[in-house]
């Protein structure tokens, strides 16, 4: 579970079916993404960093899925 984004989406206090829809997705995808079952491009991270007020790698942690860890 994407644990961040998770504490973001319920401290908002926004019904998440509403973030979703200011997203431009569906809440079923949004959920993928708390779930870690799907990762969100880099528009939708963009966009939901925006809406909860928080940086993009504050949500989606270098090395969650989707990411590649810097090689040594």
């Amino acid at each position: 579970m994407n644990l961040p984004l998770k504490i973001a989406l319920v401290a908002r206090g926004v019904p998440s079916y509403i973030t979703a829809k200011e997203v431009g997705i569906s809440p079923n995808k949004l959920s993928r993404f708390v779930m870690e079952i799907s990762c969100p491009n880099e528009q939708e991270k963009k966009v939901l960093s925006k809406i909860l007020d928080k940086k993009v790698r504050e949500l989606f942690p270098e090395g969650k899925l989707g990411e590649t860890r810097n090689a040594p």
